[in-house]
């Protein structure tokens, strides 16, 4: 069984900020990566990163107590947050989903397909092999036809 860290007893001058982030949107050059150092597992998010601001990291790994709480933290927060993920996934629409809602809504079956209509017709007159390359949108047409 891991360590409970009392943090009330920790004492600091000033606050350390971190970031959980991806590495895709991160552009504060002044942080650290500290992803692998906090992290007791690879994540299943291979973009998912953790920073501290450069000036801060020494605070961090000065303080032991604080260092692990803050590890232990970390850890319990992102797989809380991959668990959240994969029930929030679970709730999401797919296409088929769309198509069986169409189907059985013929009046916003029809407002859409004025809508594809009206906003198709580049593509319609100039490129009618990519529209026809679209699975979903053919299996809509379809169900259009259907009436």
């Amino acid at each position: 069984m891991k360590e409970n860290y009392d943090l009330s007893s920790l004492k600091l001058d000033e606050s350390i900020k971190i970031f959980i982030t991806t590495y895709q949107i991160h552009n504060n050059i002044n942080c650290v990566d500290i992803t692998n150092e906090m992290l007791n597992y690879k994540t299943k998010y291979q973009y998912l990163a953790i920073f501290v601001e450069e000036s801060q990291i020494k605070n961090l790994r000065d303080n032991q107590g604080l260092y692990n709480a803050t590890r232990e933290y970390l850890n319990k927060f992102v797989v809380a947050m991959e668990k959240r993920i994969e029930i929030e996934k679970t709730k999401q629409f797919n296409e088929n989903d769309i198509l069986k809602y169409l189907r059985e809504h013929k009046e916003m079956r029809m407002r859409l397909k004025k809508v594809f209509d009206k906003n198709l017709t580049f593509v319609k007159e100039y490129y009618p092999d990519i529209l026809k390359s679209w699975k979903y949108y053919q299996e809509f047409l379809r169900i259009c036809e259907e009436g």
